[in-house]
């Protein structure tokens, strides 16, 4: 192998495709009822168990990762001769980024004959998955970091979004809309339609009256703007909706025919923001145009 590769569990990747791409992650703390914890990317029942949690009336919070066990994590690898390539969650969202940043530059300077490099995604959930496992499968054809890291800086505004959440308090409660907006979108049924931006914001672009409504722009949104849904494998998250997933899976898959879907689960800090019934939609499209 010519250098290792990691990325964080807010890429809510399948631990079976950790295996598989021989993937090193960098574990995200949450908090839940005043114990610290992290995601098992659904290796068990942490996630389904943090829905429940929630849907039970518990408040999470998320906390930054420090420099020093960004360091933790990498120097190991550094030591024994290794190279590093780190994918990281959009610094749009977090400050972790910033730490992570903090962590290469001490250890470049401990470990001169090494690289580590550490590229902001720009992205979250599935999305930063799809590009560490493309740069997986990059290395493991012979490519060195260099050009792995070239090429997900290339790619990794083609990674498109479309959200929708079913409760408002929890975009309320992260300062994404305000008290009123949030009083009035329940009272009124209104469910928005947010999207992640070119520099890795989540921002909310469009509305909709009621659920079912929300679902069916999702697939629309899907359908205008995905290039070659035949050579990709498109992914719809959901945290504790699944019927809604399957639903928007079948709208997808008539809208689009031979589209192939994947259903997954949203991880529990991108939970603690949006809430139980966040429903998204992720896949490959031409290049983010919003700032």
């Amino acid at each position: 192998m010519s250098f290792i590769l990691f990325t964080d569990s807010n890429s809510d990747i399948p631990f079976g495709e950790v295996a598989a791409h021989d993937l090193k992650i960098i574990y995200m703390p949450y908090s839940l009822d005043g114990s610290d914890e992290v995601s098992d990317l659904g290796r068990g029942d942490v996630i389904p168990n943090f829905y429940a949690a929630m849907r039970a009336g518990k408040t999470p919070t998320t906390s930054l990762l420090t420099k020093e066990k960004y360091i933790e994590s990498f120097e190991p690898y550094l030591q024994a001769g290794q190279d590093i390539l780190f994918i990281c969650f959009s610094s749009e969202l977090s400050g972790t980024y910033n730490n992570a940043v903090l962590a290469q530059q001490e250890l470049s300077a401990a470990y001169p004959e090494r690289k580590l490099v550490v590229v902001n995604s720009r992205n979250v959930s599935m999305g930063e998955a799809y590009l560490a496992m493309e740069a997986a499968k990059l290395r493991d054809s012979g490519a060195t970091l260099e050009e792995t890291a070239q090429w997900v800086e290339a790619h990794k505004y083609n990674v498109r979004y479309w959200f929708t959440v079913d409760d408002l308090v929890y975009l309320k409660r992260g300062g994404r809309i305000s008290k009123t907006t949030a009083a009035v979108g329940t009272l009124l049924n209104i469910k928005p339609m947010l999207t992640v931006t070119r520099s890795g914001k989540l921002i909310s672009v469009d509305k909709q009256k009621g659920r079912r409504r929300a679902v069916h722009q999702l697939a629309l949104n899907l359908q205008k703007e995905i290039v070659d849904p035949q050579n990709q494998v498109i992914s719809i998250l959901q945290a504790d909706c699944m019927d809604d997933a399957r639903a928007l899976q079948a709208q997808i898959q008539e809208l689009v025919p031979g589209a192939t879907c994947r259903i997954e689960m949203v991880g529990p800090t991108i939970c603690a923001h949006a809430g139980p019934g966040t429903l998204a939609v992720v896949f490959l499209g031409a290049e983010r145009e919003r700032e």
